[in-house]
């Protein structure tokens, strides 16, 4: 049941990006609310109910009957774990690989049904034995729900400040060509993509926190290092989906020795315009401006070797 609520977050994952404000606001204020109902601070009685009704069920139990009643189990039970279960997807959705925080989720939630499947007596006096113990659990979770929630605003505050902050590295999209575009480094420098024609550019979108990121910048590094016929550009969103600032993105390249060139996108626009919905998102450029393709998502050495000698043709 979870994993299926989950499988449509990758496809989710483009629409959640668009809005991330919307939702990091909605999302954080709920968890909040929630949070605050878990540990008794706000009571609303109606949510406190329960609706059930009892059920004669005569019918001898199969291994069918017992996949159906789990899986209808788990759709009323739901409700209950919508917090936690709202909070995986909202995660799932801005990841590429979203399906394994559902697996992941889905995993851990079946453990402690497979231990009262294996050892049901044994846990079932464990939780009696220790009922009294057993209830904080429910005062632990608001808890974490209610940090979740102070998370997902602390995160809306900053991607509302970028939205609306005028940014000191000026954006300037091309009027010939719509998608060039114009962005500054750290010092202030300006680079034009259509500065690089002439020789074929790879552009890629990166994060400092971006697992996949950091497994392909070493590449890129040495391609920058040895290969003079190709540019490489890193375009970088500081203070947006938990990366730092520009002084912090600078500080963390120089720490892993890569000195290729980095551009601020602070207003967003160029990466809207390429449509990056998720880390690292890697655009290749002909020597004449034309675009071969891009690559969303993780890409190997060998499909890089693969591609570059089409940037030649």
């Amino acid at each position: 049941m979870f994993f299926l609520a989950g499988l449509s977050s990758s496809a989710l994952h483009v629409f959640f990006t668009a809005h991330t404000y919307a939702f990091e606001l909605a999302g954080g204020i709920l968890l909040v609310f929630l949070g605050l109902m878990g540990l008794h601070v706000v009571e609303v009685p109606l949510l406190n109910r329960t609706w059930m009704k009892q059920m004669d069920v005569k019918a001898p139990m199969s291994f069918v009957r017992a996949a159906l009643l789990g899986f209808l189990f788990s759709f009323a039970w739901s409700p209950c774990v919508g917090p936690m279960l709202a909070q995986a997807i909202l995660l799932a959705a801005q990841s590429q690989e979203g399906w394994l925080y559902i697996i992941s989720y889905a995993l851990g939630f079946v453990c402690i049904f497979l231990l009262l499947g294996f050892f049901t007596g044994t846990v079932l006096n464990g939780l009696k034995k220790y009922r009294g113990v057993v209830r904080y659990t429910g005062i632990i979770s608001a808890v974490v729900i209610l940090v979740m929630g102070g998370y997902l605003l602390t995160q809306a505050h900053a991607t509302f400040q970028v939205l609306t902050a005028q940014p000191e590295a000026e954006t300037v999209l091309g009027e010939e060509d719509p998608y060039d575009f114009t962005l500054k480094k750290a010092d202030g420098t300006k680079v034009t993509l259509s500065d690089y024609k002439g020789k074929p550019v790879v552009v890629n979108f990166f994060g400092t926190w971006c697992y996949y990121c950091n497994e392909e910048l070493p590449y890129l590094q040495q391609l920058h290092e040895t290969r003079d016929d190709i540019a490489i550009l890193l375009v970088a969103a500081p203070h947006v989906n938990g990366e730092g600032s520009m002084e912090e993105v600078e500080a963390y390249m120089q720490d892993k020795g890569y000195t290729m060139d980095i551009v601020y996108d602070t207003s967003l626009q160029v990466t809207s315009l390429y449509k990056v919905s998720g880390y690292p998102t890697t655009y290749f450029v002909k020597a004449d401006g034309e675009f071969l393709g891009y690559v969303p998502g993780y890409v190997a050495e060998e499909d890089f070797e693969s591609i570059l000698p089409q940037l030649f043709e």
